[in-house]
């Protein structure tokens, strides 16, 4: 008797209990910016339990409106991310019904980008009439290794950040071994017009609204007009997920970032109609899906909040380079805009996935 019940519990451990399960990833607990990535998600799920699973930070059990969930953080970067999607899915792969990766990401500021060399250099201003707000949601299918190329630097070229970094061979799997990873985008594109048809963001919090619109104004933009600070809801023809192992702030990476977005995401989109979420993690969570052929057919999403822009405020010299305006704001604003920029993605982020759940309480 006893070895049959602990084979029954083996079992359940290795294969979850049984149950369809619904599994949450995210990166960060809030160690970097005091905001666990999940905060939001954990707060209204019931029935919560603290289980361990080997190689993540964190994992809890429980239920939101109903449905079986697990909330697992995976620690920062894609190495992490993919140890702890390994282990999550041996012990819950065969009862999964559905995976989100949901966190925060560096932005565009604009859809189709500030800059975009060399047709938008020689312009007095950035058009910023596709503006992108601090706390948009990126919901995709879609994600790539940014550092999946070869790039050198000729220091005998003038600084400037309208101009595409010298990298070549981008994606050549023959190098870099797999670099761009994409799913059916049905749920993420389910996922989105849910959200648009039923979710409402949480307005920006006024300390924000206040330093995002310092912002803006250090951008050159005269007018800042309520769509700056109003965050909006791409879907996976919009933008994906690029990853790398540092945090750059650049107008010239962003452009080459939303190149690769565009590559990844195919069919019409350029570098001059999608956005970039840079970020490190779903690389890592989507090639393990992809390495089993049942994980594969889980649907997934990518649900990446907007903490902040990948660079700096622009403007333009007078002999027609563009800067980054190192000082546009005090240090300490800066970090207060980084905070609650973070915060506040989380926040959004967060809304789609419960909106979701709802949802499905709905059709119940």
């Amino acid at each position: 008797m006893l070895r049959l019940l602990l084979l029954i519990f083996l079992a359940a451990y290795v294969h979850g209990d049984g149950e369809p399960t619904s599994l949450i990833f995210c990166a960060d607990n809030g160690l970097y910016s005091g905001l666990g990535e999940l905060s939001y998600v954990v707060a209204s799920m019931k029935d919560t339990q603290n289980i361990t699973i080997s190689n993540c930070v964190a994992a809890i059990s429980g239920a939101l409106n109903g449905h079986n969930v697990v909330a697992i953080t995976t620690g920062i970067n894609a190495v992490s991310s993919a140890l702890c999607t390994q282990a999550a899915m041996t012990r819950y792969g065969d009862t999964t019904v559905r995976a989100f990766f949901v966190g925060t990401s560096g932005w565009s500021s604009a859809l189709g980008g500030p800059l975009n060399p060399p047709t938008s250099c020689s312009n007095p201003v950035i058009n910023y009439t596709n503006a992108i707000s601090v706390g948009s949601v990126c919901v995709t299918s879609f994600s790539t290794n940014f550092d999946c190329d070869l790039c050198t630097q000729d220091d005998n070229l003038p600084a400037t950040e309208c101009a595409r970094p010298n990298c070549i061979l981008y994606n050549h799997t023959d190098m870099f071994g797999p670099c761009s990873f994409r799913s059916d985008t049905t749920f993420a594109t389910d996922l989105v017009q849910q959200a648009r048809a039923t979710a409402g963001m949480p307005p920006m919090p006024a300390p924000l609204v206040s330093l995002a619109t310092e912002w803006w104004q250090a951008s050159g933009v005269s007018t800042v007009t309520p769509g700056m600070t109003t965050p909006m809801l791409l879907g996976p023809t919009q933008c994906a997920e690029v990853d790398g192992n540092e945090i750059w702030v650049s107008a010239a990476d962003d452009y080459l970032c939303r190149e690769y977005a565009a590559a990844t995401i195919g069919g019409n989109a350029t570098p001059e109609t999608v956005a970039c979420a840079s970020a490190m993690e779903a690389t890592g969570f989507m090639r393990v899906l992809q390495s089993n052929p049942l994980w594969a057919q889980i649907p997934i999403a990518v649900v990446r909040g907007a903490s902040n822009h990948d660079h700096l405020p622009l403007f333009r010299l007078s002999d027609g380079r563009w800067m980054q305006n190192v000082t546009w704001n005090t240090p300490d604003k800066m970090d207060q805009l980084t905070t609650l920029g973070y915060h506040y993605a989380i926040a959004t982020s967060n809304v789609v996935v419960l909106n979701y759940f709802q949802n499905l309480l709905r059709k119940k």
